[in-house]
């Protein structure tokens, strides 16, 4: 991917929360006047949302999943960044998952906070938070219980079928999964990967 640079994730010693860890070092990376926080299972249409995040210029642009502010995207200006205390970890003995004091403190320098949904992006059609990812991965390996199983197996059809290039081991696992549980089919899932002869990622 040009323009991208991939780094190693620190190693957590097993008393750091492994995503506070991760996202500290991340931002030591970053110059950039923005910072655009994303999960892997955020899912967006680059000609809708991509275009349109250059052009913003508030100092917040969150996703809310139910009354929760969710970290699978959130547009934050560095300067908002760098007044808060920079913990991202998890403290369900406070009451907050991850990013929960990070949001909290930004919250505090914003008059008034806006989300995707304000600027017609509309959910399921712009965007699409899937939830559980990585997790249903796991869950197939220690054979649990999936979590939308179809939503599930409609993406990694979907990232089966991209022309890019893709882990073998990644491949090989999606596979496995479809071979036993089938192909998903939910629609909206499916609009989110290029057609055949179409958009270009």
């Amino acid at each position: 991917m040009k323009g991208v640079k991939f780094i190693k994730p620190p190693r957590s010693n097993g008393v750091n929360d492994w995503r506070d860890l991760a996202v500290r070092d991340l931002l030591v990376h970053s110059n950039s006047d923005y910072v655009l926080f994303l999960e892997q299972d955020f899912l967006f249409k680059n000609e809708t949302i991509f275009e349109f995040l250059p052009k913003y210029t508030r100092p917040f642009l969150g996703y809310k999943q139910g009354e929760r502010i969710h970290p699978a995207f959130a547009l934050v200006a560095r300067s908002v960044v760098e007044k808060t205390s920079k913990d991202f970890s998890a403290r369900p003995d406070h009451g907050y998952d991850h990013f929960g004091l990070f949001f909290m403190e930004v919250l505090k320098q914003i008059d008034e906070p806006r989300f995707i949904d304000n600027y017609n992006f509309e959910n399921q059609k712009h965007f699409y938070h899937l939830n559980a990812l990585t997790q249903n991965f796991h869950v197939f390996q220690a054979g649990e219980q999936f979590f939308k199983l179809d939503e599930f197996l409609t993406y990694i059809d979907g990232c089966l079928t991209l022309k890019v290039p893709q882990s073998d081991k990644f491949q090989a696992l999606c596979e496995k999964i479809i071979n036993r549980y089938g192909k998903g089919n939910i629609k909206f899932i499916r609009d989110f990967f290029p057609k055949e002869n179409g958009i270009s990622l």
